[in-house]
């Protein structure tokens, strides 16, 4: 009878797979990060800026995969994060927003000089201009990792702008050594988030790098065209209502101008459009208002001039008559005055006798 081998799990292993599937209970946000060539310092340093929304704890892939399958079925879809588990893992627990959570780590990571046998994560470039290296050694060995150097001035000078690698490919020891002393760093150091499960749905690196001003200028821009689509098909809501109204009054005004519907507030916009269309009329055919008036005539004026001169005899003997009557009336006062006076004194004269 053959025998039989239980294998046997050190305690300490089931304690650890214990509390990370306690954790994986407790937290909505579970994320995964790697941290492969992150120095202990700057891993501290992002473990620090982030306590406020996040837990981070570095694990062994075989237990975390342990854990994972201990809350299969009650956490929906959470073994979809067993595919982005590799290299040395972190573990990320959080509360709060799964993207706020991987720009709070993007915004720690740090640049840091390049080591042999790295991949350049983007196109690194050296720019023209002087080094503060004196002349020397030095020229050879930049010129060695592919940089045009040379002396200039008595100085060390990149001659030109230079590609001294491409994204992806492998930095020599050359290479390294000539951006390290060039004080170009051109790694990035910090947590390499993965792929962040929340509520059933995991979210990968693509979809969580988002650009957050960008992000808001497309929901003001969504905002403006579902804004404008809803006026234009007449859809009432809060917001379109002020525009539709001041929309259909426009529309109103327009109809009624183009009818010429005489209403108390269109007669004034009806004449102006009246006389706007007389006036362009009279220019297309050459009429002037002004010179339509006729000219006086040699007979008019001579007539004019008659009537002119016929009213001043008119007011001249007016004038006579009036002064004539006046003087007239004074003689009869005067004569009715000396009558009285004769008859005073005859009436005295009898009264002596």
């Amino acid at each position: 009878m053959a025998a039989q081998y239980t294998a046997r799990v050190a305690p300490w292993k089931k304690q650890v797979v214990e509390e990370l599937t306690e954790l994986l209970r407790e937290h909505p946000v579970v994320g995964i990060a790697r941290i492969d060539k992150l120095p202990s310092r700057q891993f501290q340093e992002v473990r620090q800026a982030v306590r406020d929304d996040a837990t981070i704890r570095v694990v062994k892939n075989t237990l975390l995969l342990r854990a994972i399958e201990q809350v299969d079925g009650e956490k929906a879809n959470l073994e979809d994060l067993e595919d982005h588990i590799s290299g040395q893992t972190a573990l990320i627990l959080s509360d709060a927003n799964p993207f706020k959570v991987f720009r709070t780590v993007e915004d720690n990571k740090a640049s840091a000089p390049a080591r042999p046998g790295d991949p350049a994560p983007k196109d690194i470039w050296v720019e023209k201009g002087e080094t503060p290296f004196k002349p020397g050694p030095v020229v050879g060995d930049l010129q060695k990792a592919g940089l045009p150097a040379k002396i200039e001035g008595g100085a060390v000078v990149i001659s030109k702008k230079h590609k001294v690698a491409e994204e992806g490919e492998i930095i020599s020891t050359d290479l390294a050594d000539a951006l390290s002393r060039l004080e170009i760093h051109p790694m990035i150091v910090g947590l390499d988030m993965k792929a962040v499960w929340e509520d059933g749905t995991v979210f990968d690196r693509d979809v969580l790098d988002v650009d957050p001003q960008a992000f808001i200028d497309d929901l003001v821009n969504a905002h403006a065209r579902a804004q404008t689509l809803a006026v234009e098909v007449g859809y009432p809501t809060t917001k379109t209502m002020p525009m539709l109204l001041q929309r259909g009054f426009s529309q109103a005004r327009s109809l009624g101008l183009e009818a010429s519907i005489l209403e108390p507030d269109l007669v004034e916009d009806l004449l102006a459009r009246a006389h706007g269309q007389a006036t362009s009329l009279a220019d297309h055919a050459g009429f002037d208002p002004d010179e339509s008036k006729p000219e006086p005539t040699d007979e008019a004026s001579e007539e004019d001039e008659d009537e002119a001169a016929d009213e001043t005899a008119d007011e001249d003997e007016e004038d006579g008559g009036a002064e004539a009557d006046d003087e007239e009336a004074e003689a009869t006062d005067e004569n009715d005055e000396n009558g009285d006076e004769a008859a005073d004194d005859e009436t005295d004269e009898e009264a002596d006798s």
